[in-house]
């Protein structure tokens, strides 16, 4: 399905929400797989206008106690553009944990980051925070964002993210409170999966 008409050249957020929900999984994956970085952009941008995000978009309240939730996503960069980023909700405070699964973990980390609410619509996903308990079991070796090659990717690093649907969100990429020309989207997993992996999980 080609979305891009409800994007270019200007972006139709109700309809474009109403679509991208109604669409079966594999359909809204496989159409936000092929936007390019224009389009990620103007998403972005045109996102400031919608309803506020939440950390419920990434872990709804209803999920179980201890339970990860996946959201598989696609960035502008030339290479390695597709990865997930696995969100965890702890007891007794107002964030969640999460860490990025993508092709480059073994040099970079798992990249963890805490995602916390910003006024007065976004969600910021902070690198130089990290979970301070103990992660889910499957997951990585909990690493701090300052050792090695981690330290030269995630250094002074913030995602802002806004809500585009009920399932799908877009963000930039901060960096010493700068933004970067690079955008990402990222498309909840309601359980059915349909994105596999090109490389092995950490």
């Amino acid at each position: 399905m080609d979305i891009s008409a409800l994007i270019r050249p200007f972006v139709n957020r109700p309809e474009l929400a109403r679509v991208l929900d109604e669409v079966a999984d594999d359909v809204r994956l496989k159409s936000l797989y092929e936007l390019g970085p224009r389009d990620m952009a103007k998403l972005f941008d045109a996102a400031i206008d919608n309803e506020p995000l939440t950390l419920d978009h990434f872990v709804p309240a209803d999920t179980p106690t201890g339970e990860e939730v996946v959201h598989d996503g696609k960035n502008s960069l030339a290479f390695f553009r597709r990865f997930q980023k696995r969100f965890y909700r702890p007891g007794g405070a107002p964030v969640l944990w999460g860490y990025n699964d993508q092709p480059l973990w073994q040099l970079t980390g798992p990249g963890y980051f805490v995602a916390y609410g910003q006024e007065p619509k976004e969600v910021v996903f902070d690198y130089g925070r990290v979970p301070e308990g103990p992660v889910p079991e499957d997951w990585p070796s909990l690493l701090p964002n300052k050792k090695g090659l981690a330290h030269f990717v995630y250094e002074d690093l913030k995602d802002v993210v806004r809500r585009v649907s009920n399932l799908v969100s877009v963000g930039r990429v901060y960096r010493r409170g700068r933004p970067r020309d690079l955008w990402f989207m990222l498309v909840r997993d309601t359980g059915r999966p349909t994105f596999t992996l090109p490389y092995p999980r950490p």
